[in-house]
């Protein structure tokens, strides 16, 4: 059994070092704007998932930036502009 764990272990790990140069080269920038070029949601099940599933983790994800931001101090502009 600790053979077969290791041999998958090994096996993982060529896989790993034959994967990782490749993916390092593409910009992730890059893949981005080509999915987003190219996979533009054409039906509304697809606009519907993204919304259901994306938006949510979205949201969180710049709560918890602009908590951060507030916390370390690193708004420039402390004044409430009225336009927003």
């Amino acid at each position: 059994m600790k053979q077969h764990r290791e041999r998958k272990d090994e096996r993982l790990s060529a896989l790993r070092d034959k994967t990782t140069p490749a993916a390092n080269t593409v910009p992730l920038e890059l893949l981005a704007q080509d999915w987003l070029n190219e996979q533009q949601p054409s039906s509304n099940e697809q606009r519907t998932y993204l919304i259901e599933h994306l938006l949510p983790s979205v949201v969180v994800g710049l709560d918890k930036l602009l908590a951060e931001v507030g916390v370390r101090g690193l708004v420039a502009d402390k004044e409430e502009n009225p336009e927003i």
